[in-house]
C-alpha cells in the first residue's frame, strides 16, 4: 500500500517535473535573496558600529549594537546553511530524477 503511493508520488512528480523544477529554482532564488539581504544587513551593522563609536549620530548604545549585529550573523549563518543544505539536497533529487 505505501509502496503503492510511493511510486503514484514519483510518478506524479514526474509527470510535472518542469514545473517542479521550476518551483525549485524559484525558491532557490527567494532564499538566495535572503541570504545577500542577511548578509547586507551584517555588513550596514558594522558601519553602525563604526559610525557610533566615531561620531554620536546614533542613540543606541554600544551594547545594543553588538547585540543587533550578533543576531544578523546568527541570521546570516543560518541562511546559508539552510542554503547549503537545499543546495545538496536539490543536487540529489535532480540527479535521481535524471536517470
Amino acid at each position: 500500500m505505501l509502496d503503492d503511493q510511493v511510486v503514484s508520488a514519483i510518478d506524479i512528480l514526474i509527470q510535472y517535473k518542469n514545473y517542479f523544477i521550476v518551483g525549485i529554482v524559484v525558491f532557490y532564488l527567494i532564499l538566495l535573496r535572503n541570504v545577500f539581504n542577511s548578509f547586507m544587513t551584517y555588513r550596514s551593522m558594522n558601519f553602525l558600529e563604526v559610525a557610533h563609536k566615531n561620531a554620536q549620530y546614533y542613540d543606541q548604545s554600544p551594547e545594543l549594537t553588538r547585540s543587533v549585529k550578533l543576531k544578523s550573523l546568527v541570521n546570516l549563518i543560518l541562511n546559508f546553511v539552510v542554503f547549503a543544505l537545499l543546495s545538496i539536497c536539490g543536487y540529489f533529487l535532480f540527479e535521481n530524477l535524471s536517470q
